[in-house]
């Protein structure tokens, strides 16, 4: 009898240890995006001299970006070269959002790429900011490292600092804000600025609104011809809210807003706003 009741307990916990291997959940794997890679030979920059300027990325584990144009040619003929930062994050499936600025220059871009496979990815063009992105393909550099990398990267920031001296900043793609003013470049003084955006957001109390996360990145956002401001922030992991600014007198606002997300690749504004913060106020200077 003792053998019997011996052999049915270690049945049963066989049996428990079966059960217990069955319920063991698999932790989902987020694709990940890294490693150093070239753009492809038939996107590169050709100009008419005959120099042809390539571009790199580098994508680190922890989501952030660095792009190097390396200058070209010599003092004559020849191209300066630029550098920039940014960050990727993780969208849906194996699409990527990689957020870029220069590190000297105004022009950022937001822009999505799509990991064909462990060496290519590739980007889709973006023409609605005011820096336009066009389409490329991309190759995982597997002779560069991170070290190389670095070097290339501060030898193209010394030339890019030096263009901006030489030819001052690049001029937006889209100048949708200052096309129809003949003296654009002296009337820029007089637009909102984003330190005068982000008091009167503030102001208004708009509590989803973080300074710190904002000045890091804020790319779509832009002053608008009648003296308001067009405020974009990311907050959270796909978060987007924006802030539409509009001048109502002399030094008085009205601001709106709309909370929402990314996720999917595409903004969705949510249901429920208000439990986001307030979605109207009306501010003074």
């Amino acid at each position: 009898m003792k053998r019997t009741i011996a052999l049915a307990l270690a049945v049963l916990g066989l049996l428990l240890i079966i059960t217990g291997c069955g319920k063991q959940t698999t932790k989902k794997t987020v694709p990940k995006l890294t490693g150093i890679y070239q753009i492809d030979t038939k996107y590169r920059d050709k100009y008419n001299d005959g120099n042809v300027q390539t571009d790199y990325l580098r994508l680190t584990k922890d989501g952030k970006v660095q792009e190097v144009e390396p200058e070209t040619g010599d003092a004559n003929h020849g191209e300066y070269g630029s550098v920039m930062r940014g960050t990727c994050r993780h969208l849906s499936g194996q699409k990527f959002q990689l957020k870029l600025h220069d590190v000297y220059d105004k022009n950022y871009y937001t822009v999505t790429a799509i990991k064909e496979d462990k060496n290519h990815f590739r980007t889709l063009d973006n023409h609605h900011g005011e820096y336009e992105w066009d389409a490329d393909s991309w190759t995982r550099e597997t002779t560069m490292t991170a070290s190389d990398f670095q070097s290339m990267f501060e030898r193209a920031a010394m030339s890019d600092q030096k263009k901006i001296q030489e030819n001052g900043y690049t001029k937006p793609d889209n100048d949708s804000t200052n096309s129809n003013s003949a003296g654009a470049d002296s009337s820029n003084s007089s637009e909102m600025t984003f330190d005068q955006a982000a008091a009167l957001i503030q102001k208004g109390g708009f509590s989803d609104f973080n300074y710190d996360s904002a000045k890091d990145f804020h790319d779509g956002s832009h002053a608008t011809s009648d003296g308001g401001y067009v405020m974009v922030t990311y907050p959270g992991a796909k978060g987007q809210d924006k802030f539409t600014i509009t001048k109502k007198g002399d030094h008085k606002y009205h601001i709106e807003a709309v909370y929402g997300t990314l996720d999917g690749g595409n903004f969705t504004a949510f249901d429920d706003q208000s439990s986001y913060g307030p979605t109207s106020a009306d501010v003074t200077e």
